[in-house]
């Protein structure tokens, strides 16, 4: 079609109807927060997990809820208090259990018959004193269900196993609407089902407010930068339109939002106004220079349009190599956010000319380019660039030297809320069982029998004896187990004495206990501990959240112990938490195994544009560089390889490159027009200066809002990304010619 603006026209029409098919789809986006979906897909330890699972029951498919009083919790109108509150919760749907220590009672058998008197009897004042004292020898309840220093109780709640999101929402609503109702020096409430809700309910706010926030600072660069209102008006119009599409696009796949891909506006926002910014940048360039709007729009595609398709696919294939980790959010974030950058591309070459055709031309400025405020600026950088070169050499190596000690010392760790601040109140609620009970993170070991059954003399005595290496190596007091189901039994047929909270002594008394036990097998709290064939004992537990990387210590250490010992059983550490511990390792090494992917396709592309090995190097040289600085600040700050920290150095390459890639691309423009080196850069330097400069300071206006997340890894994907691209900017402005000076002397230069 030979008229531009009939094609133009067609061209907006179509974009304009996707995008309100998008918007109608996107009425239907969802929001999911599953700590599952986090887990390593394929892997062995996972599939054994969901196979522990099946056997028995979640791990973490519970709540807690914690009162205080700091009078004390033996006061009779707190404990009424205390038993109002269960009342209303016992109403709430989706529970299973209710374990609360008031309503619990001490078991006696004897000679003289059976029967049962309440932990805490709050109808007789004076017996309160003696239930304190026989609670503190009482090792199932102390520190678990009431706290050492006998302020707070403990109140757990067992929840329907694989609980849906919508469940949580109702089951998280309904248990804040009853804490709303009363007043306690403390009340906390913590597990999967309200913390789940609660980073739902934070991602679809910070969704909204970052897409806000980002737009607002983009317009003000734009103002800044433009001084017009098609200069304003146009860019945002395709950095919106590249938003709705991936979003409409999502929601379309019935793929929802997770926690990873509540940035993904942001950068779409960011990496989408980096090519209309060069787009624009230039064809404003050609205009002054008289071009004619046709003529100006033709040079634009042409000189910037192969680096501009270039520096998309290296930040789109930045982003997809993500796809190659085994997590699921981390998968989706890649693959999203690279279709989106693909699409910001497709919209800058689609729209922006499109509209360039059927809008009046803009006015030019009377100053000529050579006269802007830019170009006395960038001759100067030019100038003391070139003139310095050997002191640029001895900085940066001082740099990468100071650097690379400050990487050595980041380490692999991760907690199970590290994505909220430590005032957080989800975190604090998480701290307070930590500090006051036995902690929410979940302990989980599978004891399988290769040939004796668990419930015999000889194999109830080898699990006692594994778990005292367990309580010994851990910070845990308590394992609940069939073993504890024995203790028990054995205290009752003791005449519910503490002391004998233990296997019995005798052969005979166990095989008793035994027995009894068995009785029982049939009930659903004694099955959810042994399996069918009495082969696989499941040993659980609770302890503080002391890290990720302190537990795989203490695994190796536990390991160590039991070598050699329980030759005739297979224990196996299972669990969300220790999968969660897992998969925070495969991530550290899944990182190293992206970048590298990154690295190639990269040196592949410069490699194809410039048919040089020496000039693949010096494209990578200036952006590996701003990866090993941002890891010497992490490892300085004391800032941890995690999940939402592990997928910043791929981000960061990604978009580092462009920068390289524009100022390459340019050169080789000026070099094929015959221009000597020396001449060729400084052209190169005088035209990309100015566009480099600008994109890196939207890119990092946008990155920079991330830090007012409550999520802690937004808040560093925000903060290390502006450091890598201020880095990566510098290294390109100052680095970059320098080294293809070096690389290119004598006759060449």
């Amino acid at each position: 079609m030979k008229n531009p603006r009939i094609l133009s026209t067609l061209i907006l029409t179509a974009v304009g109807l996707f995008t309100l098919v998008c918007i109608v789809a996107i009425q239907n986006l969802e929001f999911d927060y599953n700590f599952e979906k986090f887990y390593p897909e394929e892997d062995t330890e996972t599939r054994f997990f969901k196979d522990h699972r099946e056997m028995f029951s979640s791990d973490n498919d519970f709540l807690l809820l914690a009162v205080k009083n700091d009078a004390g919790v033996f006061q009779k109108e707190f404990l009424l208090k205390v038993e109002d509150l269960l009342a209303e919760v016992d109403t709430v749907s989706n529970l299973d259990t209710v374990l609360s220590l008031t309503r619990m009672n001490k078991l006696f058998i004897s000679d003289f018959g059976r029967w049962k008197v309440p932990y805490i009897n709050y109808n007789q004042l004076d017996n309160l004193i003696d239930d304190s004292i026989w609670i503190a020898k009482t090792p199932d309840v102390y520190g678990h269900l009431i706290s050492k220093d006998f302020r707070s109780l403990s109140i757990f709640l067992k929840h329907k196993d694989y609980l849906s999101a919508a469940g949580c929402e109702q089951l998280a609503q309904s248990l804040k609407a009853i804490k709303a109702r009363y007043e306690f020096d403390e009340f906390h409430i913590a597990g999967r089902a309200v913390g789940q809700n609660y980073y739902v309910k934070l991602m679809q706010s910070e969704l909204m407010f970052f897409s806000l926030t980002s737009l607002f600072l983009l317009v003000l660069f734009l103002i800044l930068a433009f001084r017009s209102w098609w200069g304003v008006f146009l860019p945002v119009v395709v950095v919106v339109l590249s938003v709705i599409w991936i979003l409409g696009v999502m929601s379309m796949l019935n793929k929802p939002i997770n926690l990873v891909l509540t940035v993904m506006p942001t950068i779409i926002f960011v990496v989408g106004m980096s090519d209309v910014i060069h787009i624009s940048s230039k064809y404003l360039e050609e205009l002054r220079r008289g071009r004619a709007k046709l003529v100006a729009l033709r040079i634009t595609i042409k000189e910037v349009g192969m680096a501009t398709l270039l520096t998309s696919l290296t930040t789109a294939i930045g982003f997809l190599t993500l796809y190659s980790s085994r997590v699921v959010p981390i998968k989706d974030f890649g693959l999203y956010v690279s279709v989106g950058v693909m699409i910001a591309f497709v919209l800058s070459f689609l729209v922006l000319p499109s509209m360039f055709v059927l809008i009046p031309e803009p006015k030019r400025a009377k100053k000529r380019v050579e006269q802007s405020f830019w170009t006395p600026l960038l001759r100067k950088s030019f100038l003391w660039t070139i003139r310095n070169q050997l002191k640029i050499g001895i900085i940066s190596l001082i740099i990468l030297i100071v650097s690379a000690i400050g990487l050595t010392s980041i380490e692999v760790n991760n907690f199970l809320l590290e994505d909220l601040k430590k005032e957080d109140p989800m975190n604090l609620s998480f701290q307070f069982f930590d500090v006051n009970f036995s902690g929410v993170r979940p302990m989980e070991l599978a004891v399988e029998s290769k040939s004796v059954d668990i419930l015999s003399v000889e194999g109830l005595r080898a699990l006692d004896s594994i778990e005292r290496v367990i309580v010994r190596t851990y910070p845990v007091e308590l394992l609940i187990s069939p073993l504890s189901a024995i203790k028990t039994i054995n205290r009752i047929q003791m005449g519910g004495l503490n002391q004998h909270y233990e296997l019995p002594v005798s052969d005979i008394d166990l095989q008793k206990a035994i027995n009894r036990l068995k009785r029982l097998m049939s009930s659903s709290i004694a099955s959810k501990y042994l399996s069918a064939d009495g082969k696989v004992a499941r040993l659980s537990a609770t302890a503080p959240d002391i890290g990720g990387d302190a537990f795989n210590a203490l695994n190796s250490t536990f390991k160590s112990e039991i070598e050699g010992l329980f030759p005739a059983f297979n224990i196996t550490h299972t669990g969300t938490a220790h999968l969660i511990d897992k998969n925070n390792q495969y991530l550290a090494s899944s990182m190293i195994w992206s970048l590298g992917i990154a690295f190639s396709v990269i040196a592949l592309i410069v490699g194809f544009l410039y048919k040089s090995a020496r000039m693949v190097l010096i494209a990578l040289i200036p952006n590996v560089f701003p990866l090993i600085m941002i890891g010497g600040v992490m490892g300085f700050l004391g800032i941890d390889i995690k999940v939402s920290t592990s997928i910043l150095f791929t981000i960061a390459f990604g978009i580092a490159v462009d920068d390289t890639i524009h100022f390459i691309s340019k050169l080789k423009l000026e070099l094929k027009k015959g221009n000597k080196m020396l001449f060729a850069i400084r052209r190169t330097y005088m035209s990309t200066g100015r566009a480099l400069v600008l994109t890196t300071a939207i890119l990092c206006a946008g990155f920079l809002t991330l830090i007012a997340s409550d999520f802690l890894g937004t808040f560093y994907m925000g903060f290390l990304i502006t450091l890598a691209l201020i880095f990566a900017v510098v290294s390109d402005l100052f680095l970059l010619p320098v080294l293809i000076l070096v690389f290119y002397p004598g006759k060449e230069r």
